[in-house]
């Protein structure tokens, strides 16, 4: 739907960049949906997050956050007649009570919450209704507080900065009430005046080095030709064949349905697993993306040669570099607070790989081989070269032009050459994500939040504690994407201070058999286990 600008109810901002465009579109055409984050809130008190609570902290949190009152519209293209493009806008106020819900259930379980996750994966967004943000709050039995949010008002950073600033606004003693519209109810919020951030293509390309054509042609034709000479057994996910129409709305029951299962690890496990990675030289991401490849290889697909995988990188990294700072400085100075608010939208990236599996089968701990080189050794090898692969991705050198030559930066900076119109993304990136990403996964790992001091369990002599929130358990999962379409399983981990780490797994309802995921999961642990036990 067209819609035409109306200045009393927006602030009107830019025009979408390529990967905002991208959201809209696979969203739109139901090959994607939403991302959630749920935290559990604590109150030594014993109190829950009542309306009352909840709606003064989201109002601090919305003059903190514009990018929170985000809209999309879809309109004609100026520079390209008979193509769409996307535009981005705020609402001028937004009704909390449109957007924030509190629900009692008495089946709700914080240790498998996934039929609730699953449940709000799946309630689609209308980008086509403009009353409303792209994003909505659920609290579950006044403690646990599901974020859920349309991939357009921000990454899996956005999540985390929702809730580290939501934590903050639940202690402050402030109760400013600066931009909020005196209404009877206490529920409108103003929003403010200042721009959005640029997108991510807009805020690298002038200082970036352009990606090389020939290295982005040669990838395609690479991944055609293997696709052409390795038999369909030979991959992992072999056993998944739908493929989605890409060039319209599929109907509502043939849109993405999310299904979830995860896993947790304690604090010890956690604590234990950190400090083996550390003496190893090795990542936790690596470490569990190397288990993950081993766990498919040899549970699930014994047969298959070549996998593929991503890592999302997140791009705010380079904010603070200081070979990238001062050539995106007056961008940061323009867009406040860039590395922390989920004003950043989008500074996201993609690490590929292809590799070949037989590697890994050589490398499972669960079934020791008589060689000199134990499993548990390859496998730290293994994550270590994984590592460097990673940091060659990451690192930066400054050209003598003065442009920025980083491989992670250009993944990003190459989606200028798709352009921002809706039909140019359908017939140029959704295809090339099809072939890069089918028989792949995404592993993204957000890391720990970090509580801070004011926010641990008071102890029973320190009264200056009491009363304040904190924040015990933290999960979060993304939809996954139409079987085919793109990468067939999605990895979210993430973990809180003093707390356990979760890991989630998101696939398309009924692409993969619930004992097989269950499998998978219950492989990643047992050799995590096993390898924590050989340190």
């Amino acid at each position: 739907m067209d819609e035409p600008r109306r200045d009393e109810e927006y602030i009107e901002s830019r025009i979408a960049g390529p990967f905002e465009v991208y959201l809209k579109v696979i969203y739109d055409l139901g090959l994607y949906s939403n991302i959630v984050i749920c935290a559990t809130y604590r109150n030594p008190d014993g109190s829950s997050l009542t309306p009352e609570i909840i709606y003064n902290a989201c109002k601090k949190l919305l003059l903190r956050h514009p990018h929170l009152s985000l809209v999309v519209h879809r309109s004609p293209s100026v520079s390209h007649p008979g193509l769409h493009q996307v535009r981005e806008s705020r609402l001028r106020n937004i009704d909390l009570k449109r957007c924030v819900s509190f629900v009692e259930d008495a089946s709700f379980s914080a240790t498998n919450p996934f039929a609730f996750f699953e449940e709000f994966l799946s309630q689609r967004f209308d980008t086509d209704d403009h009353s409303r943000p792209l994003w909505r709050l659920v609290v579950m039995n006044g403690q646990h507080v599901f974020f859920i949010r349309h991939h357009l008002v921000g990454d899996g950073r956005a999540g985390i900065a929702f809730h580290r600033d939501l934590l903050a606004a639940l202690n402050s003693a402030s109760e400013d009430k600066l931009g909020l519209k005196e209404e009877q109810d206490g529920s409108i919020v103003q929003s403010t005046i200042n721009p959005l951030a640029k997108d991510g293509v807009s805020l690298f390309k002038d200082c970036s080095k352009a990606p090389s054509a020939i290295q982005g042609i040669f990838l395609l034709l690479w991944m055609a030709l293997l696709r052409l000479i390795l038999p369909r057994d030979r991959w992992l996910f072999n056993d998944v064949s739908s493929v989605p129409h890409q060039k319209s709305r599929l109907p509502v029951p043939e849109t993405i349905f999310t299904s979830v299962k995860g896993v947790q690890f304690s604090e010890e496990t956690k604590r234990r697993a950190l400090q083996a990675c550390k003496a190893q030289s090795v990542t936790f991401t690596s470490l569990l993306s190397t288990l993950l490849f081993v766990t498919l290889a040899v549970d699930i697909y014994p047969k298959a040669k070549i996998g593929l995988s991503c890592i999302p990188i997140d791009l705010r990294r380079y904010f603070s570099d200081p070979l990238v700072r001062p050539l995106i400085q007056d961008s940061i100075d323009a867009n406040k607070d860039l590395m922390a608010t989920v004003d950043t939208g989008n500074i996201i990236s993609g690490y590929y790989e292809t590799q070949w599996l037989e590697k890994y089968r050589r490398s499972d701990v669960t079934m020791p081989l008589n060689t000199a080189e134990s499993p548990a050794e390859r496998i730290w090898e293994l994550s270590r070269e994984h590592g460097r692969r990673l940091l060659d991705y990451l690192s930066v050198n400054i050209e003598k032009g003065g442009l920025i030559q980083c491989k992670a930066i250009q993944g990003i900076t190459g989606l200028g050459d798709i352009g921002n119109n809706e039909e140019d993304v359908r017939s140029k990136f959704l295809p090339a994500l099809s072939l890069l990403g089918r028989n792949g996964f995404q592993f993204s790992n957000l890391g720990e939040f970090k509580l801070g001091p004011n926010s641990k369990e008071p102890s029973q002599n320190d009264s200056s504690l009491r009363g304040q929130w904190t924040i015990e358990s933290i999960r979060t999962a993304a939809s996954a994407q139409k079987a085919s379409a793109g990468y067939l399983m999605n990895f979210n981990v993430i973990s809180v201070q003093d707390g356990p780490c979760n890991v989630s797994i998101s696939t398309e309802k009924g692409a993969f058999k619930d004992s097989m995921v269950e499998a998978l999961l219950d492989g990643l642990q047992t050799r995590l286990m096993v390898l924590l036990g050989n340190v």
